[in-house]
Protein backbone atom coordinates (compact mmCIF):
# COMPACT_ATOMS: atom_id res chain seq x y z
CA UNK A 1 0.00 0.00 0.00
CA UNK A 2 1.34 3.39 -0.92
CA UNK A 3 2.08 6.09 1.63
CA UNK A 4 -0.66 8.29 0.12
CA UNK A 5 -3.27 5.51 0.49
CA UNK A 6 -2.13 4.97 4.06
CA UNK A 7 -2.53 8.70 4.82
CA UNK A 8 -5.98 8.65 3.24
CA UNK A 9 -7.08 5.76 5.43
CA UNK A 10 -5.66 7.53 8.47
CA UNK A 11 -7.53 10.74 7.62
CA UNK A 12 -10.74 8.76 7.15
CA UNK A 13 -10.27 6.96 10.45
CA UNK A 14 -9.42 10.21 12.20
CA UNK A 15 -12.60 11.81 10.84
CA UNK A 16 -14.66 8.88 12.07
CA UNK A 17 -13.21 9.25 15.57
CA UNK A 18 -13.90 12.98 15.61
CA UNK A 19 -17.53 12.37 14.61
CA UNK A 20 -17.86 9.69 17.29
CA UNK A 21 -16.45 11.86 20.08
CA UNK A 22 -18.36 14.92 18.87
CA UNK A 23 -21.56 12.88 19.19
CA UNK A 24 -20.78 12.14 22.85
CA UNK A 25 -19.90 15.78 23.56
CA UNK A 26 -22.98 17.21 21.84
CA UNK A 27 -25.25 14.79 23.70
CA UNK A 28 -23.54 15.74 26.94
CA UNK A 29 -24.26 19.41 26.38
CA UNK A 30 -27.82 18.92 25.13
CA UNK A 31 -28.81 16.53 27.92
CA UNK A 32 -27.48 18.75 30.70
CA UNK A 33 -24.45 16.67 31.71
CA UNK A 34 -21.48 18.72 32.90
CA UNK A 35 -18.87 18.50 30.15
CA UNK A 36 -15.31 19.45 31.04
CA UNK A 37 -13.53 18.83 27.75
CA UNK A 38 -13.26 16.60 24.71
CA UNK A 39 -9.95 15.41 23.30
CA UNK A 40 -8.53 13.34 20.49
CA UNK A 41 -5.09 11.78 20.67
CA UNK A 42 -3.25 10.04 17.89
CA UNK A 43 -0.71 7.50 19.06
CA UNK A 44 1.04 4.38 17.84
CA UNK A 45 -2.18 2.40 17.96
CA UNK A 46 -4.13 5.01 16.03
CA UNK A 47 -6.58 7.63 17.24
CA UNK A 48 -8.42 7.52 20.53
CA UNK A 49 -10.87 10.01 21.90
CA UNK A 50 -12.25 10.96 25.28
CA UNK A 51 -15.12 13.06 26.48
CA UNK A 52 -14.47 14.06 30.08
CA UNK A 53 -17.49 14.94 32.21
CA UNK A 54 -17.83 16.07 35.78
CA UNK A 55 -18.36 13.64 38.62
CA UNK A 56 -20.99 10.99 37.97
CA UNK A 57 -24.23 11.53 39.81
CA UNK A 58 -25.70 8.85 42.10
CA UNK A 59 -26.56 6.15 39.62
CA UNK A 60 -28.00 3.51 41.93
CA UNK A 61 -31.80 3.73 41.74
CA UNK A 62 -32.18 1.20 44.57
CA UNK A 63 -30.39 3.51 47.02
CA UNK A 64 -31.58 6.86 45.72
CA UNK A 65 -34.17 8.82 47.65
CA UNK A 66 -35.84 9.85 44.40
CA UNK A 67 -35.91 6.70 42.27
CA UNK A 68 -37.56 8.42 39.30
CA UNK A 69 -34.80 11.06 39.21
CA UNK A 70 -32.09 8.38 39.50
CA UNK A 71 -33.67 6.44 36.63
CA UNK A 72 -33.73 9.55 34.43
CA UNK A 73 -30.06 10.23 35.19
CA UNK A 74 -29.12 6.67 34.22
CA UNK A 75 -31.15 6.93 31.03
CA UNK A 76 -29.33 10.20 30.24
CA UNK A 77 -25.96 8.48 30.73
CA UNK A 78 -27.03 5.66 28.39
CA UNK A 79 -28.02 8.18 25.71
CA UNK A 80 -24.65 9.93 26.04
CA UNK A 81 -22.89 6.57 25.71
CA UNK A 82 -24.99 5.70 22.62
CA UNK A 83 -24.32 9.13 21.04
CA UNK A 84 -20.96 8.21 19.51
CA UNK A 85 -22.47 5.32 17.57
CA UNK A 86 -25.57 7.35 16.66
CA UNK A 87 -23.39 10.15 15.26
CA UNK A 88 -21.34 7.65 13.23
CA UNK A 89 -24.52 6.13 11.83
CA UNK A 90 -25.79 9.57 10.88
CA UNK A 91 -22.66 10.54 8.97
CA UNK A 92 -21.59 7.15 7.64
CA UNK A 93 -25.00 5.47 7.22
CA UNK A 94 -23.82 2.19 8.66
CA UNK A 95 -23.32 0.64 12.02
CA UNK A 96 -19.76 -0.39 12.71
CA UNK A 97 -19.22 -1.72 16.21
CA UNK A 98 -15.43 -1.97 15.94
CA UNK A 99 -13.80 -0.01 18.72
CA UNK A 100 -16.98 0.48 20.72
CA UNK A 101 -16.09 -1.97 23.48
CA UNK A 102 -15.85 0.75 26.13
CA UNK A 103 -19.17 2.33 25.14
CA UNK A 104 -20.92 -1.06 24.91
CA UNK A 105 -19.65 -2.12 28.34
CA UNK A 106 -20.81 1.16 29.89
CA UNK A 107 -24.24 0.91 28.25
CA UNK A 108 -24.67 -2.67 29.43
CA UNK A 109 -23.63 -1.84 33.00
CA UNK A 110 -25.99 1.14 33.14
CA UNK A 111 -28.93 -0.77 31.69
CA UNK A 112 -28.38 -3.56 34.24
CA UNK A 113 -29.00 -0.99 36.98
CA UNK A 114 -32.42 -0.30 35.49
CA UNK A 115 -33.65 -3.69 34.30
CA UNK A 116 -32.73 -7.15 35.53
CA UNK A 117 -34.64 -8.96 32.79
CA UNK A 118 -32.47 -9.23 29.66
CA UNK A 119 -35.37 -8.80 27.22
CA UNK A 120 -36.62 -5.66 28.95
CA UNK A 121 -33.05 -4.36 29.14
CA UNK A 122 -32.62 -4.83 25.38
CA UNK A 123 -35.96 -3.11 24.69
CA UNK A 124 -35.01 -0.16 26.88
CA UNK A 125 -31.58 0.07 25.25
CA UNK A 126 -33.16 0.11 21.78
CA UNK A 127 -35.67 2.75 22.90
CA UNK A 128 -32.92 5.01 24.29
CA UNK A 129 -30.80 4.50 21.16
CA UNK A 130 -33.79 5.64 19.08
CA UNK A 131 -34.12 8.79 21.16
CA UNK A 132 -30.39 9.42 20.82
CA UNK A 133 -30.53 8.96 17.03
CA UNK A 134 -33.28 11.59 16.78
CA UNK A 135 -31.25 13.99 18.94
CA UNK A 136 -28.13 13.51 16.81
CA UNK A 137 -30.17 14.03 13.64
CA UNK A 138 -31.59 17.30 14.99
CA UNK A 139 -28.09 18.57 15.83
CA UNK A 140 -26.18 17.24 12.83
CA UNK A 141 -24.66 20.65 12.02
CA UNK A 142 -23.39 21.01 15.60
CA UNK A 143 -21.78 17.57 15.49
CA UNK A 144 -20.07 18.43 12.20
CA UNK A 145 -18.79 21.73 13.60
CA UNK A 146 -17.46 20.13 16.81
CA UNK A 147 -15.83 17.30 14.84
CA UNK A 148 -14.13 19.75 12.46
CA UNK A 149 -12.73 21.82 15.33
CA UNK A 150 -11.68 18.69 17.24
CA UNK A 151 -9.76 17.41 14.21
CA UNK A 152 -7.97 20.74 13.86
CA UNK A 153 -7.24 21.47 17.52
CA UNK A 154 -7.31 18.02 19.20
CA UNK A 155 -9.18 19.32 22.27
CA UNK A 156 -12.12 21.56 23.10
CA UNK A 157 -13.53 22.79 26.40
CA UNK A 158 -17.19 22.87 27.36
CA UNK A 159 -17.80 26.53 26.51
CA UNK A 160 -16.46 26.01 22.99
CA UNK A 161 -18.68 22.97 22.41
CA UNK A 162 -21.73 24.77 23.84
CA UNK A 163 -21.13 27.74 21.56
CA UNK A 164 -21.01 25.48 18.48
CA UNK A 165 -24.12 23.53 19.44
CA UNK A 166 -26.53 25.93 21.10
Amino acid sequence: MTKKANESISASLLRRYTIHEAGHAVACVLLGRRLQYIELRVGRNGPEGHVICGQHPNLDPRRACDKVHARRMIEREVKIAWAGLAAEELFYERRDLDGLDDDAAMIDALLKRLERDRGRREDLGAHLLGQCRRLMCDYRAGIRCVATQLAARRSLVCSEVREMVL
